[in-house]
C-alpha cells in the first residue's frame, strides 16, 4: 500500500489502525512516535506488538504504561510550609497611596518650573519628559 495511504489509516483510532501498527513496514520509527505522541496509550500498545520495535519506541511505551507516582506531602504540611503574606493595615495602604500621589505631585511641579525650552518636552500629566 502506498505510505501515504498507511500514514493516514494509522491516524484512525485504534480499532481500524491496529493491523497497520503491528505489521507495517511503510511507518517509520518517527512515525510510530508521532503516532503515540498524538494517540496516546491505545495506539502505543498496539505498536508495542511489533515484531520488530526499535528499543527506544519500547523503552518509551513502558515508560507510557508505568504511571508515574508522585508523592504529595498531607496537607497539614504543605499549609505549613506556604508562606503567609502578611496582613495589611489600612495604615500600610494609606502611606503606599500617599507616597504614591505626593510623588505624582512633585513630578507635576517640577514639569511646571522647568524653563520654556524644557516645558515643551514634558507631559504635565505623568511630570515626566
Amino acid at each position: 500500500a502506498p505510505t501515504a495511504l498507511v500514514r493516514r489509516l494509522a491516524e484512525e483510532p485504534v480499532e481500524i489502525a491496529a493491523p497497520l501498527l503491528t505489521r507495517s513496514n511503510a511507518l517509520s520509527d518517527i512515525d510510530l512516535i508521532a503516532l503515540i505522541g498524538r494517540h496516546g496509550l491505545p495506539h502505543a500498545r498496539a505498536i508495542a506488538r511489533r515484531k520488530e520495535l526499535n528499543p527506544t519506541i519500547a523503552d518509551l511505551i513502558r515508560a507510557l504504561e508505568r504511571p508515574t507516582l508522585v508523592k504529595t506531602p498531607p496537607p497539614d504540611t504543605v499549609t505549613k510550609l506556604t508562606p503567609r503574606p502578611e496582613p495589611a493595615t489600612k495604615a500600610d495602604a494609606g502611606r503606599a497611596a500617599s507616597g504614591e500621589a505626593a510623588e505624582n505631585a512633585r513630578r507635576r511641579l517640577r514639569s511646571m518650573i522647568r524653563p520654556a525650552g524644557d516645558a515643551a518636552d514634558v507631559n504635565t500629566f505623568l511630570g515626566q519628559p
